[in-house]
């Protein structure tokens, strides 16, 4: 825990110190935004998002408790939303907690720092207190802030929210109309993923102006901005959903650069997402053909054509979602016994591996701690099992549908191998 407050604090000095109540930054399309609370005087949330049907997703959430005195940084939750979703407290009820529980979560807290501070994250937004009230600082691409405007433009100095609102929108349409991803998403994409780009043009139109007046308003207001977003979607999207020939010449997803199939990327796992929960399985809901073989192709064809691979979706996401949703819930009839294909892989899974490489050698090298050891395993397994069992669809699906299967085969062949 000393640890990890040490590098936190490194991290973010602002936040550590008390400076921002809240910050948010980003790391480029590849990488999910990042989000630093205070929700309490001593209890910090930091969070991983993404979007789905409105909805704000964390993937995941931790909570804890930062004593600065003592220099330590607790884990006290664990919080992943989806088709899977997990909450873990280390403090379940007054009186009890969970010592082991603490320990994991205190290493996986190690790591996903360690993870964040090599993925190039940048300030964009935090909030300070001023005065009593609070103050919303923008920063630009390289995360230096930005100063608020000293005039607002010639509003005088008490504009109403409608002359805030006639006097910005039509800078607000013309930057949306001008960005280069929203443009592509109206020639290329159904509408739903044009509006969705239309609102990210929005709020990228909003820190381009960068104005006070402005920025509060939008964040603040909820009938400012739904009324911004609906009228500026409203005259854009037919302007520029007709394609011009040169862009119907070239009308595929890999023509329009990585930001595009990066957020392409991002809706079609969240339609999976949907799928798989409060969509009842219904394949109206998927985006791509109303097929889940066409959505699961799509995503294989974008992930192949992306240069540097998201944090967010992985290959074996793209497996397993095939395989959830390929299979029925609830009606899964094994032909053996799970235990049987859960043996059966771990057998032929670690024979593999001892026939030697570099996953061997990482395994057995006793310069490497337990923790270096299982990051190896982790980043490599998967490509181990695919191997070892094709043509065994029944240990394909287990793996992936099976609460627990990977996990406990991580642990199994570490027990087996790790520097023994």
């Amino acid at each position: 825990m000393e640890l990890n407050y040490r590098n936190f604090a490194k991290m973010f000095p602002e936040i550590a110190s008390g400076e921002y109540r809240y910050l948010r930054m980003e790391a480029g399309g590849a990488m999910m935004p990042l989000h630093l609370e205070w929700i309490a005087a001593d209890v910090i949330a930091v969070s991983h998002t993404y979007t789905l049907n409105g909805d704000l997703m964390r993937d995941p959430e931790m909570t804890f408790r930062v004593d600065r005195e003592k220099g330590t940084l607790e884990p006290l939750t664990f919080r992943q939303d989806g088709s899977i979703q997990i909450y873990q407290e280390v403090y379940p009820e007054p009186g009890k907690w969970i010592p082991k529980l603490r320990s994991d979560l205190n290493n996986f807290a190690q790591q996903w720092l360690k993870n964040i501070s090599q993925q190039n994250y940048h300030k964009r937004e935090a909030v300070i207190e001023q005065d009593g009230e609070d103050v919303r600082l923008t920063f630009d691409q390289d995360g230096k802030a930005v100063e608020p405007a000293a005039k607002n433009s010639g509003l005088g100095d008490n504009p109403t929210v409608r002359q805030i609102y006639e006097h910005y929108t039509p800078m607000v349409r013309n930057l949306v109309l001008e960005d280069t991803a929203y443009r592509n998403a109206c020639v290329n994409s159904d509408p739903d993923l044009a509006r969705l780009e239309c609102s990210a043009a929005i709020k990228r139109a909003m820190l381009a102006i960068n104005e006070t007046l402005l920025l509060k308003q939008y964040y603040d207001n909820s009938a400012f901005h739904d009324r911004l977003h609906q009228e500026i979607t409203s005259e854009t999207y037919p302007a520029l959903s007709q394609p011009q020939p040169e862009q119907a010449a070239e009308n595929s997803d890999q023509s329009y650069g990585p930001e595009f199939m990066y957020r392409r990327l991002s809706v079609l796992k969240s339609d999976c997402e949907y799928f798989l929960g409060a969509g009842g399985r219904h394949e109206k809901h998927l985006s791509e053909g109303g097929s889940i073989e066409k959505q699961i192709a799509k995503m294989r064809e974008l992930y192949d054509a992306v240069p540097e691979k998201p944090e967010w979706l992985t290959a074996e996401d793209i497996d397993r979602y095939e395989q959830l949703m390929t299979v029925p819930e609830q009606s899964v009839e094994w032909a053996v016994s799970p235990v049987t294909l859960y043996r059966d892989l771990l057998e032929m899974t670690d024979r593999e591996i001892n026939r030697g490489g570099w996953l061997y050698e990482q395994l057995r090298d006793r310069t490497n701690d337990y923790d270096t050891a299982r990051e190896a395993l982790d980043g490599e397994l998967y490509a181990y099992v695919k191997h070892v069992a094709t043509g065994y669809p029944d240990i394909m699906a287990a793996y992936h549908t099976l609460p627990k299967f990977r996990e406990w085969l991580i642990e199994d062949i570490l027990e087996q191998t790790y520097q023994d």
